[in-house]
């Protein structure tokens, strides 16, 4: 029952990205390709509410040609920090080497606008972090940022 709300879901978020197609692959193989970006889509049901299911989308960024520096981790502490770097979304490291970026709703929110909405955000942050992190220094304001990030860390009100 869960899944066919989520198959449902992406059968018809394909048909609005392509409405001339003559099948619809987006339920079965759950990836989308955007862009040249690959987007992976995946459903965590909820055992007390259908509607509270969540729907993940992930994407990945950049996989470091480095180890990943301690700037670096800074930089996406701060990001994830209330989405502060983000319009949304969530980045995190897949294995020691691949910046990832992810986003989430719940089911029962989401319809094909939404979730195409969703996945444009999901696709601007990977861009965006991309072109921030690739870079042999990643952007940082000053140094007085990184002093500070113990105390941004606090859960604002």
């Amino acid at each position: 029952m869960y899944t066919d709300s989520f198959s449902a879901l992406l059968t018809a978020y394909e048909q609005r990205l392509r409405p001339d197609a003559s099948a619809y692959e987006l339920a079965r193989t759950r990836e989308l390709k955007l862009n040249d970006r690959l987007v992976s889509f995946e459903f965590v049901p909820d055992g007390n509410s259908p509607d509270d299911g969540m729907v993940i989308c992930r994407s990945d960024v950049l996989q470091f040609t480095e180890p990943v520096s301690e700037i670096h981790c800074r930089l996406l502490l701060q990001a994830n920090n209330m989405w502060a770097g983000t319009q949304g979304s969530t980045l995190g490291l897949r294995g020691r080497d691949v910046l990832v970026v992810s986003g989430g709703r719940r089911i029962g929110s989401l319809d094909a606008d939404s979730l195409e909405a969703l996945v444009n955000t999901l696709c601007k942050d990977a861009q965006v972090w991309h072109r921030r992190m690739s870079g042999s220094t990643p952007v940082v304001h000053s140094q007085s940022d990184a002093s500070q990030l113990p105390a941004m860390m606090h859960m604002r009100a």
